[in-house]
């Protein structure tokens, strides 16, 4: 994402937290630590944000040990005497109980002012990440995420939960949902394996790990490049050349490539389907992106004379052609939007759009002065919803609840569904609904100072795409690369980018005298099948605020029908299911389209 993207996006990621929290009570558990100072009680909210690097520690030997004793006693149970009680809720409730602790080790390693407390959160990371085999990631997506897959390897439990699903015990269609994610999740790691294969399995994930730090380290020390043939690279091991590793893992689990074993948790659920969305959107905007192309070339060569207008030219003569179109200082705007004045109008624009009332809590523990604390209530009942952290800087953005540790008493019933813990496609899908309100005339003035001074036009550098449908085609690209080179074998990535770049960038050349390869060099790290996620959600999000809000920013009812029938319900139903039931059809691209075409260049 572009620093200007991540810029525009402040707002809405922090409106999303403080909306998130509302459908989203999350199952929190006592967290035995000492408080170092004298801190605000908050009534239900038992977790902790500040621990010692030494209760990191503690707190993270305590999570393996409980796990590990929980997973012994499901696989104790006789397999005639398996009923729900003894074997789905003891890992239901473990999965709850553990949501918060994790949390509390996870989140000092990036917003602590201690060094010890960091170095300590990250040696628990790094022992959680053993433990947990499934969360192999980031700790920023590992902590918005959590996993908590326990020891999905253990065949023992695995067995246990197969039994009960043999033994056809009636249950609701929420646990009916979380027994199935739990098979899932033991076979996508193996369970099923023989030894040796698992042993396999194993190694070829040790070695994609490695070489994935290997490389981000590489990239991140490395402020040079180097043009290199196949010749020259002779003698590296020919899977540091092709993409090798991942389709050797998906096949060993039963997926015929990596692209379909990585898409199967998420909405589109195969590679096909992918590929179908990124080629329609493509042909939507094809002539919309040339033109805008068109654009850019004769402004380049205004500035530059009768140079070729390459790939590097980009993202420079997008902003110097939305400069030219609303003429206006950036930096100038700026001062109408103070953070205070951001906020209080932020958060009333959300309590009358949603049936809220949040209250600012003061004097409660947080992890910094700056951060801010908010309890969230219903507007009607009064009722208390939960608690939401406000930290508008480059720490994090995190949402707890009010709720008790009983997994039975959140509103999505299991702690496996609520949360951000969802598809990836979905859980995004929130903050990008929100970030229309920052192109609204409407609610910009609820949100800036001086408003009586600011022109129309002054507003209409939030309303531009700042990524044009040009760069959106660059992307798109990289999403093709993405997923040929994961559904696909013995790619070469020289002639794959040789023969998508004129039918997705018609007219722009790749910088001349550089392989095809080296505009991409990160195209295998960190995407690993799912670059389009971010576009997909974008078009559903689209969907929802032209269906739902534009002609009407602030309807209450709207609101609040998205409140209960989209956030509630957390990963509980499909994503698509809760989406098609929310609009009353089935989403559609037009909206998308729609709103690039009326705001290209």
């Amino acid at each position: 994402m572009s620093p200007r993207r991540r810029e525009r996006r402040v707002i809405a990621v922090a409106g999303a937290a403080a909306l998130v929290a509302v459908g989203l009570n999350l199952a929190f558990s006592a967290v035995a630590a000492h408080h170092r100072r004298k801190r605000r009680e908050l009534p239900g909210f038992t977790a902790q944000v500040n621990l010692s690097a030494a209760e990191i520690k503690r707190l993270a030997d305590r999570i393996i040990t409980k796990s590990k004793n929980t997973y012994d006693s499901v696989a104790a149970v006789p397999l005639d005497k398996v009923s729900f009680s003894n074997v789905i809720a003891p890992l239901a409730e473990l999965d709850a109980l553990q949501f918060p602790l994790v949390q509390a080790c996870v989140l000092p390693r990036m917003v602590s002012t201690s060094e010890d407390v960091r170095r300590a959160s990250a040696e628990a990371q790094k022992r959680l990440d053993c433990h947990f085999l499934l969360c192999r990631c980031n700790a920023v997506t590992y902590f918005l995420f959590i996993c908590l897959d326990v020891t999905r390897q253990r065949e023992d439990v695995y067995r246990i939960i197969k039994a009960f699903m043999v033994k056809g015990e009636r249950i609701d269609p929420e646990a009916t949902r979380f027994v199935q994610c739990l098979v899932k999740e033991f076979e996508r790691n193996g369970v099923k394996l023989t030894q040796t294969k698992r042993k396999e399995m194993d190694k070829l994930r040790s070695c994609i790990e490695e070489l994935n730090l290997k490389y981000i380290q590489n990239m991140s020390d490395f402020t040079k490049f180097l043009v290199l043939t196949e010749d020259e690279l002779a003698g590296m091991p020919i899977d540091f050349l092709k993409v090798q590793l991942r389709h050797r893992l998906a096949r060993l689990l039963g997926y015929p490539n990596y692209s379909d074993f990585a898409i199967e948790p998420r909405m589109p659920k195969t590679s096909r389907k992918v590929l179908e969305f990124l080629e329609e959107m493509s042909e939507q905007l094809n002539d919309v992106a040339n033109r805008e192309l068109n654009i850019l070339k004769e402004l380049k060569m205004k500035e530059e004379g009768n140079a070729q207008f390459g790939m590097e030219d980009l993202l420079y003569y997008i902003k110097r052609a939305e400069e030219f179109k609303v003429d206006l200082d950036i930096g100038e705007i700026k001062q109408y939007f103070p953070a205070s004045l951001v906020i209080s109008g932020m958060l009333k624009m959300f309590q009358d759009l949603f049936a809220l009332r949040f209250e600012e809590i003061k004097d409660a523990d947080v992890w910094h002065d700056t951060v801010r604390v908010f309890s969230v209530w219903d507007a009607s009942s009064s009722d208390l919803l939960g608690y939401f952290f406000l930290d508008i800087y480059a720490r994090f953005v995190r949402v707890h609840a009010s709720k008790g540790p009983s997994c039975r008493a959140i509103r999505a019933t299991y702690s496996r569904f609520s949360g951000l813990r969802l598809e990836g496609d979905f859980a995004e899908i929130p903050s990008l609904l929100l970030e229309n309100w920052c192109y609204e005339s409407v609610s910009l003035k609820m949100m800036s100072g001086f408003h009586q001074v600011v022109q129309n036009s002054a507003y209409d550098v939030y309303v531009i795409e700042l990524l044009s449908h040009a760069a959106y085609f660059s992307w798109k690209k990289r999403c093709l690369v993405d997923q040929i080179i994961h559904s696909s074998e013995n790619v070469d990535i020289d002639d794959l980018i040789k023969d998508l770049h004129p039918k997705v960038m018609s007219g722009l050349p790749l910088l001349e005298g550089t392989s095809p390869a080296s505009c991409f060099p990160r195209i295998t790290i960190g995407y690993d099948a799912v670059c389009y996620s971010y576009i997909w959600s974008e078009v559903f999000a689209a969907d929802l605020f032209v269906s739902k809000f534009k002609d009407d920013l602030l309807n209450q009812h709207a609101g609040l029908r998205f409140r209960n029938k989209v956030l509630a319900p957390g990963g509980s139903k499909d994503p698509l299911e809760i989406i098609t039931n929310y609009l009353g059809r089935e989403p559609s691209l037009q909206p998308f389209i729609q709103s690039r075409t009326r705001n290209s260049l």
